[in-house]
């Protein structure tokens, strides 16, 4: 954990180095050489640290660690109370000035001097730790005293086959045929095969399966298994291969490098072969391996197991990836198998209800529910027992010799991760069990936290934020909980087990104190907080265990809880990240604005906040700012000094009644918002009346803007807002919306579209769709029209966008028919057609939107037939239907003789609604 704190630390010292190189203060000069001081002892410990994880270490070491990480720690806090003095000394001159010209000031001068007063007790940590390589050089010498091996990721190979054995497949058999027939049928040419899961998910017992089987021995000439450690030698890996070639004493080994590539490759060119490479991990190793095999044309494979999806869609010819979620009655089977071996896996009525629960806790994974099972196996068969293991199965993982095996599979994922990657993992430890985080919300706070690398080039912290997420989970070790149908995440989560790992990790390194009911804090130093409907635990949260707290969340909201908090976080004051989303607030927290470092406030859904305050201006810092679903409808003019403000997120909806034209509201903002340069995201939000046109020119400063989403449009508007929005080459996501149902949209005034747009929301009148949207957006994946009320059909122009996958048709059309032309849509896979009062036709010609997976029909009142041609839909998996007919819901009953055209949908249903408004459904699979 001492490198997550070092790489923390790093990036302060290098901004505290960049505020000196602005100043000319003579006595900079000192201060400044010794912020570098520290600084590169941060970066030397950072490469030291890394080098040494893999090499084990012993106690006298790990102490040594923990005393590296309290010193990056203390590096951190003085850096970040130097800022707040500056900050707070800011406050009391101009507002628009910059912290940098207040070095001129006296008042300025005292936080310079309570920095150099701080460095000397630095310094003096730092000496203490001279022998830091000394001590690490011992531990490399002698073994290791945690008794881990030299090879763990072997060891801990052998210990997973020794606990699943062949039988243990469960859920897994219908890849493991597939295998097997790829294997036995997949032709003359060298195949490689890749098994993808996160660790514990049975990939290396499926491919153990495959590699034993009887068919797979009789086809072959030779076989070998291998596992991959992550410090692999080259000639170790290929030595490894050769003696599982050759029997004893039949070939000497003395050959390397190139001689025993060429030896290896003239053996197998007259064979045929199957090599199993479990655990790749990098590009290299495969590489090392690929490159001494021969190609030939004995119909060779090799299979490969990895936790990392990206690395085997570059080199395999098929991908088997295995989620890790056994199906129910799956799980329940291979559980009860390994715990009741004694009863032939048959589970006692009175253990069926607690068996479930432990089932459920490992989440249907393979090794989890094996594991838990093989250890319940040797006990007695006692509810009160299995109860207690129950709810210590996340503590047992730690300590068990049978659990510990999961643990140490995610360990070896976890040292294969960067100190960015590992914080941004480690953080979901923040969010309670079960809960699904979305993706916007998970990636601001990463951002705010500073856990995101400076980006090259174009890309925004947000964007290598993204590329951090898809990582975690192209490694399995976060699961995305929801995609958008362009695949896109929207929002992840970690496993039950995966978070008891990571929760041990941040305990281990004082990085997130999770506070619950009863919870007793014996932390002196909390760096982050996550609350839990803490109720009085709340209250031993004061004093120096709260000043130098970073991010702090709160869920399972209770009104005597809501209370304590202004008095808990006003102690906050390095605070960089506040998360009150669902709080019972009655009116904006005061206190929040005397967060002066603080870069993330979320207080989304706190529905009785009704304005904020001018004081906002006090939060220069403030990089997101969340107040959706609030009652908020006008920011104070104050917002305009908050110059390093990202993400304005202020909209709300009516979620019972969304279909209506003002089912959705933002704010109004004022003239000025062109200096909020910085913003990526600025939604939902109008003009102030009397300063219409001069706010849509300024709209064009913002050429950052990734989103952006208006309301309360009139039609004279859309020259000055077209002419601003060809200025945003970066944005992504563009939702328009008029003043009222039947006012028109002008927009056909643009030339030249944002290249990137991806998402186009357009809401109110048009005579015609402007040019532009059919003729310019290569990369447009979504569209809605909404009240458009066109004449002529709007397939026309739509059909032949080529990235677009959703498409919303809602009182977008007068017209009577609407047709999929032959060859039309070739990627759309969701349409939702609403409110088109006079359609009473549907046309689907054969060979159109031949990809559809999901299609939403909803209050088409004249619309009283199936549409034609959707039998010829064979990827559809969903046909909802809202509001429709009685006539077009008739023809969807069993008893129907058009039944048949929807007999491949595996989901229908119809939904309905009362006299009192309430929903049902009707089940019509």
């Amino acid at each position: 954990m001492a490198e997550i704190a070092i790489a923390a630390a790093i990036p302060l010292v290098e901004a505290a180095i960049r505020y000196f190189d602005n100043h000319k203060l003579n006595r900079m000069k000192d201060l400044r050489a010794e912020v570098q001081d520290m600084g590169m002892w941060l970066k030397g410990m950072q490469a030291f640290l890394r080098d040494q994880e893999s090499k084990g270490a012993n106690e006298c070491l790990k102490h040594k660690v923990e005393q590296a990480r309290d010193v990056a720690y203390h590096i951190e806090d003085v850096l970040d109370e130097f800022m707040l003095r500056a900050f707070h000394q800011h406050h009391r001159h101009y507002i628009f000035n910059t912290v940098h010209e207040l070095a001129h000031s006296v008042k300025h001068r005292s936080s310079l001097s309570d920095l150099s007063s701080k460095i000397p007790k630095i310094k003096e940590k730092i000496k203490n730790l001279k022998d830091f390589a000394l001590i690490a050089s011992d531990a490399n010498t002698n073994p290791s005293e945690s008794g881990e091996s030299s090879s763990p990721g072997l060891r801990t190979a052998h210990q997973v086959m020794r606990l699943l054995d062949h039988n243990d497949i469960v859920g897994f058999e219908r890849t493991s045929e597939e295998v097997i027939r790829q294997l036995i049928h997949g032709g003359l040419q060298l195949m490689t095969i890749s098994l993808v899961g996160r660790g514990g998910s049975g990939k290396t017992i499926l491919a153990k399966n495959v590699y034993d089987s009887k068919d797979v021995r009789g086809k072959f000439d030779c076989r070998a298994w291998v596992h991959v450690s992550p410090s692999f030698s080259e000639d170790e890996l290929l030595h490894t291969v050769f003696k599982q070639f050759f029997p004893a004493g039949k070939h000497t080994f003395c050959c390397r490098g190139m001689d025993l590539k060429a030896n290896l490759t003239d053996y197998l060119q007259r064979k045929s072969y199957v090599i199993i490479f479990d655990n790749i991990c990098s590009k290299e190793q495969w590489e090392c391996i690929y490159k001494a095999l021969p190609v030939g044309s004995k119909g060779s494979k090799i299979i490969v197991t990895t936790r990392k999806t990206d690395l085997a869609s570059n080199f395999t010819n098929c991908i088997h990836t295995l989620d890790g979620l056994l199906a129910k009655q799956a799980a329940c089977d291979l559980f009860n198998k390994r715990a009741f071996q004694s009863r032939d896996g048959e589970c006692p009525p009175e253990l069926r209800s607690v068996s479930k629960k432990i089932v459920k806790k490992c989440e249907r994974s393979p090794l989890a529910i094996a594991t838990a099972g093989a250890l319940l196996s040797e006990k007695p068969m006692d509810l009160i027992q299995w109860n207690k293991f129950h709810d210590s199965l996340g503590t047992v993982i730690g300590d068990d010799a049978n659990l510990v095996i999961i643990s140490r599979i995610l360990r070896q994922s976890y040292r294969e991760l960067s100190s960015n990657h590992r914080s941004c993992f480690l953080y979901f430890t923040m969010f309670p069990e079960d809960c699904s985080i979305e993706r916007g919300r998970l990636i601001r706070m990463w951002v705010a936290e500073r856990f995101v690398a400076c980006p090259r080039g174009e890309k925004t912290l947000e964007e290598v934020a993204e590329e951090y997420l898809d990582e975690l989970i192209g490694r399995n070790l976060v699961r995305a909980s929801r995609r958008d149908l362009d695949g896109r995440i929207r929002s992840c989560r970690v496993q039950s087990v995966t978070l008891e790992f990571i929760v041990q990790k941040s305990e281990e390194g004082n990085f997130v104190l999770v506070l619950a009911d009863q919870s007793t804090v014996s932390a002196d130093n909390i760096r982050r907080l996550s609350v839990r409907k803490a109720g009085t635990a709340l209250s031993q949260v004061t004093g120096d265990r709260a000043e130098k707290v970073r991010s702090a969340f709160f869920s399972g909201w209770y009104k005597p809880c809501s209370r304590k908090i202004g008095e808990i976080v006003d102690n906050f004051k390095l605070l960089r990240v506040l998360d009150l989303q669902d709080a019972p607030l009655a009116e904006f927290p005061e206190y929040v604005v005397s967060l002066t470092l603080l870069r993330y406030l979320s207080l989304r859904n706190a529905t009785k906040i009704k304005e904020v305050p001018k004081s906002i201006k006090k939060l220069l810092c403030l990089e997101t700012l969340d107040l959706r679903q609030t009652g908020v409808t006008k920011l104070p003019e104050q917002i305009l000094y908050l110059h390093n403000l990202r993400h304005l997120l202020a909209y709300r909806y009516d979620v019972k009644n969304y279909v209506d034209f003002d089912s959705v509201q933002g704010v109004e903002i004022f003239a000025g918002i062109g200096y909020l340069t910085n913003l990526q995201n600025l939604s939902l939000v109008k003009d102030k009346p009397d300063k219409h046109c001069k706010i849509l020119n300024e709209l064009g400063k913002l050429t950052q803007l990734r989103k952006l989403g208006l309301f309360h449009l009139k039609s004279a508007d859309g020259k000055h807002l077209c002419t601003s929005i060809e200025k945003m080459k970066n944005l992504r996501t563009l939702d328009v919306r008029s003043t009222r149902e039947e006012e028109y949209l002008n927009m056909e005034s643009m030339l030249h579209p944002p290249p990137k747009l991806q998402h186009l929301y357009l809401k109110g009148r048009f005579s015609k769709i402007p040019e532009w949207v059919c003729s310019s957006l290569n990369h447009l994946s979504k569209i809605g029209l909404k009240w458009s009320k066109l004449e002529a059909s709007p397939l026309d122009c739509l059909q032949h966008l080529p990235e677009l996958v959703e498409l919303e048709l809602v009182d977008a059309y007068t017209g009577v028919k609407l047709v999929f032309a032959v060859g039309s849509f070739k990627k759309l896979k969701k349409l939702h057609v609403e409110k088109l009062d006079q359609l009473h036709t549907v046309v689907i010609q054969e060979g159109a939107v031949p990809d559809l997976q999901k299609l939403v029909l909803c209050n088409c009142v004249e619309l009283k037939m199936l549409p034609l041609g959707i039998n010829n839909l064979s990827r559809v998996e969903e046909l909802l239907l809202y509001e429709m007919p009685k006539e077009f819901i008739a023809q969807l009953h069993k008893s129907s003789k058009d039944r048949e055209m929807v007999s491949h949908i595996p989901i229908i249903r119809s939904f309905t609604l009362d006299a009192y408004k309430r929903r049902s459904f009707q089940n019509l699979s």
